[in-house]
């Protein structure tokens, strides 16, 4: 049987794990799907079914705009908000771009 080397008593500093791309839990935003529905009815002044935002959001989350971490006490979803805004402009932006190339290509092979 070969020799194994030691095991090392400590940690050697190289090996500090750090992940600069992930935020931190304190630079991230989460908020249960509750709290979601309380703030855009608070926002927009009107009521949302929680089922339907959370199958909103499930469908979300499968197509990679947000995630869900983990669940509540309650058995509430936990989203990771961070960033989806930016995230759902940015698809909503290429949607109108397509629908307006669309229509404008249209309206031209019309009037030809």
């Amino acid at each position: 049987m070969p020799a194994r080397p030691p095991s090392p008593t400590f940690a050697p500093a190289s090996l500090t794990i750090t992940s600069p791309n992930v935020p931190t839990h304190d630079e991230r935003t989460l908020a249960t799907t509750t709290q979601v529905v309380d703030a855009l009815e608070n926002a927009a002044g009107i009521t949302i079914s929680e089922v339907m935002l959370e199958s909103l959001l499930l469908e979300f989350e499968r197509r990679g705009y947000l995630e869900c971490v983990s669940y509540s006490n309650t058995g509430t979803a936990v989203w990771d908000l961070t960033d989806v805004a930016d995230r759902l402009a940015d698809v909503i932006a290429a949607v109108v771009v397509d629908a307006v190339t669309t229509w404008v290509s249209d309206s031209a092979h019309r009037k030809c």
